[in-house]
This record gives C-alpha cells, sequence and structure tokens, in this order.
C-alpha cells in the first residue's frame, strides 16, 4: 500500500522557479517585497505554490544546492498522511535568478531625489569638505539597511558649497540635522511641489540649507 501511495500522485510542484534579484544591490524579490536573504524567498515561495491532490502533509524540509552560478535546485523530503499511512516523497525543482531592477535601484540610477541637501560654508571651510563629505556616506551606509533609498544620487558645485541629491527625504532630513548640530548651526527646511501622487496628494520636493 505504501509503494502504491508514494508512485501516487499526491503533490504537485512547480517544475521551475524564477527569482527575480536585483544586480545592483543583490536583493530578491518575495512577493512584493525586496528581501536580502535568498533562502527565505525560496522556501516560502516553493511552499505557496505547492498543491495537495491528496493526503495530508506532515512536514517539508527543503535544502539547497548550487549547480552553478545564478542555478540552483531545491531538494524538497515531504512527509504526509495519504489514506492513514505515512508516505515520504522526494522532489527538486531547478531555481534559476531573473536579474532585474528593484524599484529602489531604479530610481537612483535615474539621478532621483526626494530631498537636495544645501551645504554652503565661507572659503576657509571648504578644506574641510571631503572629509564632512565622508561621513555622510558613512551615515548612509547606515540608515541605507532599513531605507534603500537613502543614497547620493548626484553632487553638485555651487559657489559656496554643494548641492547633494539624497534618494530619500527622511534620510535627507537626517543628514542635514546631523551636520547643522556638528558645526552649531541650523537647518532652513523649504520644499517645492513637483506633481501629484496616486492618491492625489502633492508630491513634494525637500530642501535642507545648511550654512556652516
Amino acid at each position: 500500500m505504501k509503494c502504491f501511495l508514494e508512485s501516487k500522485q499526491l503533490i504537485e510542484v512547480p517544475k521551475e522557479l524564477v527569482l527575480e534579484k536585483c544586480p545592483h544591490c543583490n536583493k530578491f524579490k518575495l512577493r512584493n517585497a525586496w528581501v536580502e536573504e535568498l533562502w527565505p524567498s525560496i522556501e516560502e515561495t516553493i511552499k505557496s505554490k505547492m498543491k495537495v491532490l491528496e493526503g495530508k502533509i506532515v512536514s517539508i524540509e527543503v535544502s539547497l544546492k548550487e549547480e552553478r552560478e545564478e542555478k540552483f535546485t531545491a531538494l524538497i523530503k515531504i512527509k504526509m498522511l495519504a489514506e492513514g499511512n505515512p508516505v515520504q516523497l522526494l522532489k527538486e525543482i531547478p531555481i534559476k535568478l531573473s536579474k532585474v531592477l528593484c524599484d529602489p535601484c531604479m530610481k537612483l540610477s535615474s539621478e532621483y531625489r526626494e530631498a537636495v541637501i544645501q551645504v554652503r560654508f565661507e572659503r576657509e571651510k571648504e578644506r574641510e569638505w571631503p572629509s564632512i563629505l565622508k561621513k555622510m556616506h558613512e551615515k548612509l551606509e547606515s540608515l541605507s539597511k532599513k531605507d534603500s533609498l537613502a543614497k547620493i544620487t548626484k553632487i553638485e558645485k555651487e559657489r559656496k558649497g554643494y548641492d547633494l541629491w539624497i534618494g530619500s527625504k527622511r534620510a535627507g532630513k537626517i543628514l542635514a540635522e546631523d551636520l547643522a548640530k556638528k558645526f552649531d548651526s541650523k537647518v532652513i527646511y523649504s520644499y517645492t511641489t513637483i506633481g501629484l501622487k496616486d492618491s492625489g496628494k502633492q508630491k513634494k520636493r525637500y530642501t535642507f540649507c545648511v550654512r556652516i
């Protein structure tokens, strides 16, 4: 009876899985979100695409074997109960990674900005600029762990300083306030309306000016 049940098609699994991977940030798409770890994406996707035709699943174990770069095989051990009998099935699913830019990286590659930081200083302070910019990059690296748009997308040289295009409004505000605090200055806030969101609300771009 057990051998007979194992020969029956008790469960359907995908013939192949194609997962999207962003070549810029190396994140993987899981449903509508981009995540850093490949494993949860694979395991959850496989389980969501299984279809039980007969019987009941008791447990599922998924392991991963890398065939070559960007191509894997998922090895699946499924324990089931069918007609009151324990059955164990072994399945293999080829997995391919498709390179697709995630939404944040697509925006950043086109110099997207939600904010501009205007840093202005007298000539004698200009020599401090490389050190200031380095610390800004370090801060953004930390912020980008939770905010994918926390990047500088462009730097423009101005007569008395620089304009930094920042992908994220929140990150721009934090950077400007940190800079103002360090030099005992203040932030001058302003914004311009650049269109409408899908919700009908105004779409704004913020400017944070700091004189040091």
